[in-house]
């Protein structure tokens, strides 16, 4: 069998989103403050149902809404209900006048007027402000023409909400909320990665801004949503870490992600996703080493052949996790075929046998792939099958 490629792009490839776009009519945001819905002519109408009918309830259930679009892959909606619960963030803090306490006017018990004094705004809302803005600020990225500049005026106005929330938290004394500390070390980290033109400063502060938000002591975390939260955190941190070119950087971000992987392990041993986190973290690592080789760079095998073995190590255990639980994981079927494919590679110049294995079991993760969703199978690797494929015809002839 002849030498086999590497296929590239891996991650690039799974995160992109497979679903059409739909048009929007384009905003500018002047001086980096978020768009106004009103200015758009398309807005939605929206019934909302809470058992605490509340401002703020009300607010996460518009949110909650947006998502759910996003999720199902109406992204027209989805802006609509994001730029909806901006707007109301907007109305909210324009009748409270920002932070003053106000009165406002409710029946007494016996049918009489009487005055009660509401407070600053808690945190909560100002996650939901955030989270907003950041999420719409995707969004229209996808479509702008100038999509780095576009989602950065709306993580701008993102951090500043969620820095107040922050503030909010510290002068009623209270921890701030789990998410609101992952929305900022997400926003941080995300603008990080755009504004590298805007000076190594400010790449700097936001990088440890992000990294000091997701050092968080789980173990004293009650809240129920503690997991998600954990593993959202490090797939964030993950999906960062390959985005940089320095070993320093990489690997600094990828142990942020693994520290976050393994306290979820530790409090969900079964977790399928927290297994394959932490393999991702060391194919990230090996695809480090692996792309200063192909730069001609000399490098030591077992700087790529450890982390692919350790990779594998928790591939392996999360696809019996799956099995268990009686699951498909497209993404880490990509994930252990291509580290199945780098070690036949590393192996093939030195044992042919245990090289050919490796190729044998990744095609079987890539045709599991197929099998469930042909779509979902990043073009390399079907090239890497088609050519397995078509090398065994010719040795058949």
């Amino acid at each position: 069998m002849e030498n086999k490629k590497r296929p590239r792009g891996l991650k690039k490839s799974l995160a992109q989103d497979k679903q059409p776009q739909n048009k929007r009519i384009k905003q500018d945001i002047p001086d980096g403050a978020a768009p106004s819905p009103e200015q758009d002519s398309q807005l939605r109408t929206v019934a909302i149902t809470s058992e605490d009918p509340d401002e703020i309830s009300i607010l996460k259930s518009l949110y909650d809404a947006a998502v759910a679009k996003q999720e199902s892959a109406d992204l027209e909606g989805a802006v609509d209900l994001f730029r909806g619960c901006i707007h109301e963030c907007d109305k909210i803090l324009r009748i409270r006048c920002g932070e003053l306490l106000h009165t406002t006017d409710e029946r007494g018990e016996n049918g009489s007027s009487e005055n009660k004094e509401t407070g600053p705004l808690p945190p909560a809302f100002y996650l939901v402000y955030g989270n907003a803005l950041a999420q719409l600020g995707l969004l229209n990225s996808k479509e702008d023409e100038t999509p780095t500049e576009t989602l950065n005026d709306h993580l701008e106005a993102a951090l500043e909400r969620l820095e107040r929330g922050l503030e909010r938290a510290q002068e009623d004394g209270i921890s701030p909320p789990l998410r609101l500390r992952i929305s900022l070390g997400k926003a941080s980290n995300m603008l990080q990665s755009g504004s590298v033109s805007e000076g190594e400063e400010k790449v700097t502060r936001l990088a440890d801004r992000a990294a000091a938000e997701f050092k968080i002591d789980f173990n004293s975390i009650t809240d129920s949503d503690k997991d998600e939260d954990m593993l959202e955190a490090g797939a964030a941190s993950q999906r960062y870490a390959d985005l940089l070119q320095e070993r320093q950087g990489r690997q600094g971000w990828n142990d942020i992600a693994t520290a976050l992987f393994q306290k979820l392990l530790e409090v969900n041993p079964s977790s399928v996703d927290a297994s394959i986190g932490i393999g991702a973290c060391k194919l990230s690592m090996a695809n480090y080493y692996l792309e200063k080789m192909d730069d001609g760079d000399q490098v030591d095998g077992e700087l790529i052949i450890g982390p692919l073995e350790q990779a594998l190590s928790q591939f392996e255990s999360a696809q019996q996790q799956s099995k268990e639980a009686d699951t498909i994981h497209v993404s880490l079927a990509c994930l252990m075929g291509e580290t199945l494919v780098n070690l036949g590679n590393l192996y093939d110049d030195t044992d042919a046998d245990k090289a050919e294995d490796y190729w044998k079991s990744a095609i079987k993760c890539f045709r599991k792939v197929q099998q469930v969703d042909p779509e979902a199978l990043p073009e390399q690797f079907k090239d890497f099958v088609d050519e397995w494929e078509k090398d065994l015809e010719e040795s058949q002839e």
